[in-house]
């Protein structure tokens, strides 16, 4: 495979050439094509197009789905896909497709289809003519299969790339300081990692720019080699984590195919997760200068200003660092008309470029515009919008910040030109809440979020808007915005809502089915379709669906809902040992009201069938113990029948000293109740425990107690009349007149 990035490309001779009616160009045109489209619109330095006509073409479109037509000279990315097909050469022809994916607004499936058989693995063992250029091309297909959403298949070619590159790397644990004034070392996550080869050659990066925090340190100050995990490879227990080796480009490259993996395949505010991916990025930054080729190096630069977007410590350095970027691109100079050249680092640019994810020049403009937005940096976040002719999204940022006459004046400008842009008449309907845009964002281009909007309005109409609120239409929209783009998990999200509340099981089911598939990282969907299936007699079913909510909930504190719904379930399918855990997880809510939470029928339920065999002190038998006489009895605060659930519990495990306090204490919470002299359920529950007590003392008292040749309560008469006693005085005045008082006297006599 010929190295084709520092070779001087001539875009006038190629575009003379496409003018000239030559469909055929040769490999090595076919590949110019492509590197000078690349170089236009994803690496830079700028080329000066004002003497060549742009001939946007749909083309490039597959599967419905429309290229940006923010891309330029897009006829040379077309002239090389096509003489690549007739040449028949698969790398090539792959590298060219996974380009004109990143130009679609969403995965094509047909193109993942053709560029997944491009890179088969008998094609790759005939185009690699060394260890390297199989690197590089299980590297791509790593991409490849990223670019397209299949994490599964990416971390498997990442392996493999990772090997055949001989690359030894891990992610591990040493005490290190990150802040100027820490006293003591706390544990810090770092990315080790050792080339198989020594990393050659000199390069021009773009600048790092300094923390200059008066807090945070420039990089962690680490420990040394001899705090590291004995259980990691050899080779990189002699690395100095301060300071570590250079690495080759390529296992550079692959260190970033591992941060984009992780985002790509984890919830998107995972804080372990930034914390992994910047060890990765600055593994890769850190590298001693001149090391790292020139692509490499600025994509470690922009993932790192992304996360650091999460901090106010960093957010300056970032947004500072993705300006920079976004200027050493070189868009918006006039350059001379000379294409790639060493001398200006195009070639270099492109060297690596089709092992890292494609990121499009106008990608990372907007990425820039929204960062200054979420600052209120509204101008200049205006200003690249309108750079880049992206009018809606100018309009929104006016509208953002209250100037909605502005923003919709921008609009009407645009549409008056290019009526037929579908996003823009949403945008206009997003602005005004009014509902004739979307459904004239619909006719003009069947556009999928204005169905979105509109059916979220019928849903929820606001309440000046004069509509009602109506389901049928609401659910009508939303099944119209499917049919362009089913994979929107938002409008799956809602339909499913809708039809909860109109009671349609068997819709809301498969509406949140969808919506799981998705994205199975959001409990309320599996909650909702736990719900859904339950009134759907589909009990197993919906304790599946409740443990995966359970498990996509990334709260510090357990969902009380969610628990009590799969104890319920749990408890109608006798798992009781399900139960169990959900009434622990229960317990450990940190809230001051847990018996509030905790239904009795159910722990009824659980106690009866644990009861119902021999004590034995098993295993099982020991964690229900623990459960029902240590946990609850910390959180019991007003319901008293639970401590009849836990003196039943210490009676079955002979206990009967610990029954009898637990009667104790449930008569406690009854006679300290605040509405007892004003509320008669609460008085009539009252003289229920308090007779429960009475029983208590004259069954168990005269048992054996505790220590050998003792009772359970020696002055268990006394200490009867007195709890009787202590009642009858408070609720003299209130209830005396009562046939519960009078039930009172009635025990009083049975105590003497």
């Amino acid at each position: 495979m010929a190295d084709h990035s520092r070779k001087k490309i001539k875009l006038g001779a190629l575009v003379e050439c496409l003018k000239g009616g030559e469909d055929k160009l040769a490999l090595s045109d076919a590949i110019d094509a492509l590197q000078l489209f690349i170089q236009i619109n994803f690496t830079g330095p700028a080329v000066d197009l004002s003497e060549f006509e742009d001939l946007h073409t749909e083309e490039l479109s597959v599967d419905g789905e429309p290229v940006s037509q923010l891309a330029n000279m897009p006829q040379l990315l077309v002239a090389s896909i096509n003489a690549f097909e007739e040449l028949n050469h698969p790398i090539w022809l792959a590298r060219a497709l996974v380009v004109q994916q990143s130009l679609l607004s969403n995965c094509s499936g047909s193109l993942h289809q053709r560029v997944v058989e491009l890179y088969s693995e008998s094609n790759i063992e005939e185009f690699a003519s060394s260890e390297e250029e199989h690197t590089i091309l299980l590297a791509e297909l790593t991409r490849a299969y990223l670019l397209f959403d299949d994490h599964t298949k990416a971390k498997e070619t990442l392996d493999q790339a990772m090997s055949s590159s001989g690359l030894i790397t891990a992610i591990t644990g040493i005490k290190g300081k990150r802040t100027r004034f820490q006293q003591h070392e706390t544990a810090q996550l770092v990315c080790l990692a050792v080339s198989k080869f020594e990393a050659s050659g000199v390069h021009h990066a773009p600048k790092a720019l300094e923390l200059n925090s008066d807090i945070f340190l420039e990089k962690p100050d680490l420990g040394s080699q001899s705090e590291l995990d004995s259980s990691l490879p050899k080779e990189l227990l002699n690395v100095d984590p301060n300071n570590q080796p250079p690495l080759r480009n390529i296992d550079s490259v692959l260190l970033l195919l591992w941060s984009e993996y992780l985002r790509r395949s984890s919830p998107a505010d995972d804080s372990l997760l930034r914390e992994q991916q910047r060890c990765l990025v600055n593994r890769v930054i850190g590298n001693s200068e001149g090391s790292v080729n020139w692509s490499v190096y600025s994509r470690a630069l922009w993932i790192r200003s992304i996360l650091e977007s999460h901090s106010s410590h960093t957010v300056e350095r970032g947004t500072l660092q993705m300006q920079a970027l976004v200027e050493e691109l070189g868009y918006g100079q006039q350059n001379y008309l000379g294409g790639i050249d060493t001398s200006d680092n195009g070639g270099e640019r492109l060297e690596f470029i089709h092992q890292l994810t494609p990121l499009p020049h106008w990608a990372m403009d907007t990425v820039l515009a929204e960062r200054y937005m979420s600052l209120g940096v509204v101008k200049s976040a205006v200003e690249i919008y309108e750079r880049l002719g992206l009018w809606g999204d100018a309009a929104l940022c006016y509208a953002l910040v209250g100037r909605e006459m502005k923003g919709l004046e921008v609009l009407d400008a645009h549409l008056s030109k290019h009526p037929e842009d579908a996003r823009a008449w949403c945008i206009k309907g997003d602005i005004t809440v009014d509902p004739q845009y979307w459904e004239k964002a619909w006719d003009v281009g069947r556009y999928a979020p204005s169905m979105r909007s509109l059916g979220r309005y019928y849903f929820s109409p606001p309440k000046d808007s004069g509509y009602a609120r109506n389901l049928d239409k609401a659910a009508h929209c939303l099944r119209e915005s499917l049919t362009v783009n089913n994979l929107s998990y938002d409008a799956w999200f809602t339909l499913g809502c809708i039809e909860i509340e109109k009671e349609a099981w068997h819709s809301a089911a498969e509406a949140f089915t969808q919506a799981v598939a998705i994205n199975d990282e959001d409990t309320k969907s599996w909650s909702n379709l736990a719900s859904s299936l339950l009134q759907l007699q589909r009990t197993r079913q919906s304790l599946y669906a409740l443990r995966q909510a359970i498990k996509a909930d990334k709260n510090k504190e357990p969902n009380w809902r969610v628990w009590s719904n799969l104890i319920t379930v749990a408890a109608e399918l006798n798992d009781w040992d399900a139960v169990v855990e959900g009434i622990n997880q229960m317990l450990n809510l940190r809230s001051d009201k847990q018996d509030k939470f905790i239904d009795p029928a159910v722990l009824y339920e659980v106690i009866f069938v644990f009861v119902s065999s021999e004590y034995s002190g098993s295993a099982s038998q020991e964690s229900f113990v623990e459960l029902i006489t240590t946990k609850l009895p910390d959180v019991i605060t007003s319901d008293p029948g639970l401590w009849r659930l836990v003196a039943r519990v210490d009676m079955w495990r002979k206990r009967p000293w610990d029954s009898l306090a637990d009667y104790e204490k449930g008569f406690r919470i009854c006679a300290h109740m605040p509405d007892l002299e004003t509320n008669e359920e609460t008085w009539k529950e009252a003289v229920s425990f308090c007779s429960d007590l009475i029983d208590a003392y004259q069954n168990l008292g005269e048992l054996p107690g505790r220590i050998e040749g003792s009772v359970v309560c020696p002055d268990w008469r006394f200490k009867a009349r007195t709890a009787v006693r202590s009642l009858m005085s408070k609720a003299k005045l209130f209830w005396e007149d009562t046939p519960e008082y009078e039930r009172l006297k009635e025990l009083k006599q049975q105590c003497t």
